[in-house]
């Protein structure tokens, strides 16, 4: 029986992921390119290849010593129950959000997902909490903690739902074929895993890496002409 129960919870903690990571999940996220747009219209980015190589390069850098890791440290804190180090970690988040149009993403972000759960999980967030904004980080690592997602688990949705998200914005500016699409993301994969991996090995005072260009490509976005992504 216990190994009938154990099985049954690894079963629940897999389609929660799902159900984290899905596209459906209302919180906005198909909302931003996060810097891909201007990317696009500027001429950086001309085609299949080089989505390729824009994402990559961002996953292997940025993202995994930035977003990854604090998506660790928050998973940890929430599963230690140490809430000041979660508050430490939530302002760290925005800390690394080095434009207006990134913080607001994370702002936006996570005001959605903070009521989504309190509509659907009653009692998952803390009661009488100081923090006056969640990051989208630090709930989607209570979420995942708390739906008993391993904590790899919760790393390789996190950064397959981006780089998923960032495809498909691709597909839209660039403009791509679905099939060049699925190409890119079969593609990453192996970038994706091998992000994961690496965001075990970074230290505390290593976070925060940023990338010049993206920085450069969110803050000129914010007066672009037109475009079709909040970011």
């Amino acid at each position: 029986m216990r190994i009938l129960i154990t099985k049954a919870v690894s079963t629940t903690s897999k389609l929660r992921l799902m159900q984290l990571v899905s596209p459906s999940l209302p919180v906005g996220s198909f909302a931003y390119s996060q810097g891909l747009e201007y990317a696009v219209d500027c001429g950086w980015i001309l085609n299949e290849k080089d989505v390729g190589e824009w994402i990559s390069g961002i996953l292997s850098s940025s993202f995994c010593t930035t977003d990854l890791t604090l998506l660790r440290k928050l998973y940890e804190a929430w599963q230690q129950q140490e809430l000041n180090q979660v508050i430490a970690w939530n302002d760290t988040v925005f800390a690394c959000r080095e434009t207006k149009e990134f913080t607001l993403q994370e702002q936006q972000t996570g005001y959605a997902l903070k009521k989504l759960l309190e509509q659907i999980e009653p009692g998952c967030l803390p009661d009488n909490c100081s923090v006056k904004e969640w990051s989208y980080l630090a709930l989607y690592a209570r979420a995942a903690q708390y739906w008993q997602i391993d904590l790899e688990g919760a790393l390789l949705g996190f950064s397959f739902a981006w780089v998923e998200n960032q495809i498909t914005s691709a597909i839209k500016l660039v403009p791509l074929g679905q099939v060049a699409g699925q190409r890119l993301l079969g593609g990453l994969q192996t970038t994706i895993a091998q992000a994961v991996q690496a965001s075990f090995n970074i230290l505390d005072d290593q976070i925060g890496v940023s990338l010049s260009g993206l920085s450069i490509a969110s803050a000129l976005h914010e007066t672009q002409y037109s475009r079709l992504f909040r970011s």
